[in-house]
């Protein structure tokens, strides 16, 4: 069996904003034998929505987490999650 991998490069992200129900509001998470490179993102704003659910399905999710494996370019701007660690 052959793995096989999408190469993914040159994807900007510009002035985006919204709301996240989930922990992993921004997850990169990259081929190790094909990374994605010369991402961009600029002026993020993401913040959790409010949610009228059980509070104990969603545990702190005010507590983002950011995920960049294997994944490779530039943050610009403010950045709200934070993500100075991301795309090393």
């Amino acid at each position: 069996m052959h793995a096989s991998a999408v190469k993914i490069s040159d994807v900007k992200y510009i002035g985006l904003r919204g709301t996240y129900i989930s922990k992993n509001s921004i997850d990169f998470r990259c081929s190790k034998t094909i990374p994605c490179t010369n991402i961009v993102l600029d002026d993020i704003d993401i913040k959790p929505a409010v949610l009228h659910v059980d509070p104990n399905h969603y545990n702190n999710l005010g507590s983002v987490s950011v995920r960049c494996i294997n994944a490779y370019g530039i943050v610009q701007d403010f950045s709200n999650p934070t993500l100075n660690y991301c795309l090393n």
